[in-house]
């Protein structure tokens, strides 16, 4: 079963989303190799619950290799969050992933940001220890500023 196939399983249809944009930023999935698929947990049927932790979406992709991508992204307008959020908000995607995925799937983790920071969190996002683990791997976030940014 490949990577998509077993999120598509696993998840409710109702929070499966053709888009990724919130608060007039976007993310161009238009391109993206298929087959993929994206999950928006702030819709019914989110494996994440309203009060729980949890990024805006999460992005998977079977992408060559039988490898594919993982990409837990938070979106955000306004540049009062602090680098601690982000991150929190972003391993929770990726923990969810972590204890819902079969061990055979290894895919490529991308931690994704986009929209406004302020100086003090450009600088703390960029810090060793504001990674996004998932296992085994530890990644940086991956900071987009442009609204249509495409993942990398």
């Amino acid at each position: 079963m490949s990577l998509v196939s077993e999120v598509k399983d696993k998840t409710d249809p109702r929070c499966h989303t053709q888009n990724i944009r919130r608060d007039g930023y976007s993310i161009d999935v238009r391109c993206e190799p298929q087959p993929w698929l994206a999950l928006d947990f702030d819709l019914p049927g989110s494996p994440l619950g309203e009060n729980d932790r949890r990024p805006d979406f999460l992005f998977v992709g079977d992408k060559g290799g039988g490898r594919g991508r993982l990409a837990s992204v938070e979106i955000s307008k306004g540049k009062d969050k602090s680098a601690d959020k982000i991150v929190a908000q972003l391993q929770a995607g990726a923990n969810w992933a972590a204890g819902k995925l079969s061990d055979r799937h290894k895919p490529r983790l991308l931690p994704l940001y986009l929209g406004k920071l302020n100086r003090y969190a450009i600088k703390e996002i960029k810090k060793k220890d504001k990674r996004v683990t998932f296992r085994g791997q530890a990644e940086l976030i991956i900071w987009l500023t442009a609204p249509g940014s495409r993942i990398p």
